[in-house]
C-alpha cells in the first residue's frame, strides 16, 4: 500500500501534467521539443475527426471547432426568434380579422404574395397571390392585413390571383375619419381614391370639416362583402385646396404594401 507522501507526490505531478495539457500551444511548446511528450495524450482528448491544431485553445478560450459550432447555434436561435415573431404577428392579425369582421376560420384563406404585378398603365397598383379558384378565391373578395383592407381580388385563375391594391387609381371607397376620444358620429365622410402612387386622397370633404393629421380612415359603408369599419388609411396632410371648395386630404395606406409576405383572403359570399 502506498504511503500518504507518495500519493501527494503523485497528485502534484498529475496536476502539473494536466495544467500543461490545457495551456495554449505557445506556452507548452506543443510544436516544439517540449510538447512531444504531451501529443499522445492530446490525441486522446481531442474529439474524433478534430486535428490537434483545431483542438488548441482559441483567443476566447474555446477550441475553434467548438467556437464555430457555438456561433452557428447562435445564428440558428436568432433565425428561430425572427420566425416566431412573424408567426405571433400573423396569429394576432388573424385574431383581428375574426374580431372585426366576425369571420369564421374556414372563411379565411392565407395566401403568399408571389410578386408585384406589372401593368402597362403606370397608375395601376396590384400584386399576385399564390392562390386561386382552386382554393376558393373569387373576384371581388377583400384581401386583408389584419383589420386593414389591402385591396380586392381583381382576377383569379386556378392557382393564382391578382389583388388590386388600395393605391390603384381605379379604387374608390366611401370613408369616414376617426380620432381617439371623438365619437364615431362626429367623423367626417368623403370618397377615398387611389392615386396610382404611394398615397390616397380623400375627396369632397367640406373646407370647414375637422380632419387632422393622424386621423384614421375606415370604410363608411359595406365594401366587397365587408361591413363598415375596415381600416383603410391614416391622414398625413389636410389643408385647403385653393382650386376647389374642399379640403385637400392625403393619406397613407395602413397595410404595409412593401413588406407584406402573406395576405388573408376573406371568402365571404358576394352579392
Amino acid at each position: 500500500m502506498r504511503s500518504p507522501r507518495a500519493l501527494r507526490t503523485f497528485a502534484v505531478w498529475a496536476a502539473i501534467l494536466l495544467g500543461l495539457l490545457l495551456l495554449p500551444a505557445g506556452l507548452t511548446g506543443r510544436r516544439g521539443v517540449l510538447g512531444l511528450p504531451f501529443r499522445p495524450l492530446q490525441s486522446l482528448l481531442a474529439p474524433a475527426g478534430t486535428s490537434l491544431q483545431e483542438f488548441s485553445m482559441g483567443e476566447e478560450g474555446l477550441p475553434p471547432a467548438v467556437e464555430d459550432r457555438f456561433r452557428r447555434l447562435e445564428a440558428a436561435v436568432a433565425d428561430q426568434r425572427i420566425a416566431n415573431a412573424a408567426l405571433h404577428a400573423e396569429i394576432r392579425r388573424l385574431g383581428e380579422i375574426r374580431e372585426t369582421f366576425g369571420a369564421p376560420p374556414e372563411r379565411i384563406l392565407l395566401a403568399n404574395v408571389a410578386a408585384v404585378a406589372s401593368d402597362a398603365n403606370p397608375l395601376r397598383r396590384s400584386i399576385l397571390l399564390a392562390a386561386g379558384t382552386e382554393s376558393g378565391v373569387r373576384p371581388g373578395q377583400p384581401a386583408l392585413w389584419g383589420r386593414s383592407l389591402a385591396g380586392v381580388v381583381a382576377e383569379a385563375s386556378p392557382r393564382s390571383s391578382r389583388i388590386r391594391l388600395l393605391t390603384d387609381a381605379g379604387v374608390r371607397i366611401r370613408a369616414r375619419s376617426l380620432r381617439a376620444g371623438r365619437p364615431v358620429s362626429e367623423g367626417v365622410e368623403g370618397l377615398l381614391e387611389g392615386t396610382g402612387g404611394p398615397q390616397l386622397m380623400l375627396r369632397f370633404v367640406p373646407m370647414d370639416a375637422d380632419v387632422r393629421k393622424n386621423d384614421v380612415l375606415v370604410s363608411a359603408a359595406p365594401f366587397s362583402g365587408l361591413p363598415a369599419g375596415a381600416v383603410l388609411a391614416r391622414v398625413f396632410s389636410s389643408q385647403p385646396d385653393p382650386a376647389s371648395p374642399h379640403l385637400r386630404i392625403l393619406a397613407e395606406p395602413v397595410a404595409p404594401f412593401g413588406r407584406m409576405d402573406r395576405l388573408a383572403i376573406l371568402r365571404l359570399p358576394l352579392p
